[in-house]
């Protein structure tokens, strides 16, 4: 049974009026790399602490997520549902981290960037909207690693996903908006070369003679994400339209041509869209399995990885024998109505 205390604090942004719901149950978290992570709980529609959200949400309210007192998890509430049946009923509160804003409801455009690192690239897209009037999302700049000079022309691009494709590029970097399992300060914009450390001294297995750590665990491999020829699709419009194709002449003869074809409709410049397909034929041509792990022992392994970092998976049963380092791509945290804590993770062999 868990030991820890939660806090699911409610904060208006504007007045720093808080509340907090000691009720919530059915409480879930996620952190994802370079992605904005999801939180949700459950309240019984007669909570009295639901009428400081009257009349509406307006982008204002925050979640914020303390676990024995530190501060894990922050992000915009984002969708509220009332489901009312008889004489009562529920309301399910699920917030996203403040990337999401950017993705969904910040956009950049008519702005040109040549030859500027491509974390400062990404920072300055983040100052070009809080600057607006009623633009400030409370995001301040971090620890910026030099990573790579980029050339960028933006004119109408949802500035999350700007970010998000700066990751997915042939040296790309790794970034988080703080707080995370390990940084709890809340907002700060951060970027790294490669995000996470190797873990060493901890290792999660599965089967006889091992930790028996995972709980369970599911694989997934599917031929839809694999490719040895690419053809990426940049901006324009017919004859006018940029176009990449990368192949592995090597695989396509030893295997079956297996062709893919991705959109980067904001990408002009030839050499980046040449590196977003470089990227995708790396990535896309050797099978990366999709491990699912539920571990025990939470309370004791909680905040001691992150996503990004490195870890051993130990999986023996029947035909599997795996033994091998993968990188963490996402966490799930699930609070139980008893309080028992239980965390997934997705993890995947590094490529």
């Amino acid at each position: 049974m868990s030991t820890s205390i939660y806090n699911f604090i409610l904060r208006n942004t504007q007045t720093d009026e808080s509340v907090e719901f000691e009720a919530a149950r059915s409480r879930k978290l996620s952190w994802v790399l370079n992605r904005a992570g999801t939180c949700s709980f459950v309240l019984d529609i007669s909570d009295d602490k639901l009428k400081a959200m009257a009349p509406n949400t307006r982008g204002i309210w925050e979640i914020l997520v303390y676990r024995d007192g530190r501060m894990i998890w922050a992000g915009r509430v984002w969708d509220v549902s009332d489901d009312v049946s008889g004489d009562g009923g529920t309301v399910t509160i699920t917030a996203k981290e403040i990337l999401h804003v950017l993705s969904e409801k910040r956009f950049i455009n008519g702005v040109t960037y040549t030859g500027v690192d491509a974390g400062q690239i990404a920072w300055n897209m983040i100052n070009f909207t809080q600057i607006k009037a009623g633009g400030d999302l409370g995001i301040t700049q971090g620890n910026i690693v030099p990573t790579q000079a980029r050339d960028r022309t933006f004119e109408e691009e949802p500035i999350g996903e700007e970010i998000i494709a700066l990751t997915e590029v042939i040296r790309g970097f790794d970034f988080v908006i703080s707080p995370t399992l390990q940084l709890d300060s809340q907002g700060v914009f951060n970027v790294f070369q490669k995000k996470g450390v190797i873990q060493e001294n901890l290792s999660l297995e599965y089967g006889e003679d091992t930790l028996n750590n995972i709980t369970s665990f599911s694989r997934k491999r599917s031929l839809t994400t694999v490719a040895n020829y690419i053809k990426a699709f940049g901006e324009g419009m017919g004859s006018a339209m940029g176009i990449s194709i990368q192949q592995d002449n090597t695989l396509i003869a030893s295997t079956l041509l297996l062709e893919d074809n991705v959109s980067f409709k904001s990408v002009k410049r030839q050499t980046t869209l040449d590196d977003h397909a470089k990227e995708e034929l790396r990535v896309s041509k050797v099978e990366r399995p999709i491990y699912d792990l539920t571990i025990s022992n939470v309370s004791d392994l909680l905040g001691r990885f992150d996503t990004g970092d490195s870890i051993s998976v130990v999986v023996k049963l029947g035909y599997l024998n795996v033994s091998e380092i993968m990188r963490i791509y996402a966490i799930e945290l699930s609070i139980d109505d008893s309080g028992q804590e239980n965390i997934s993770l997705t993890v995947s062999p590094i490529t």
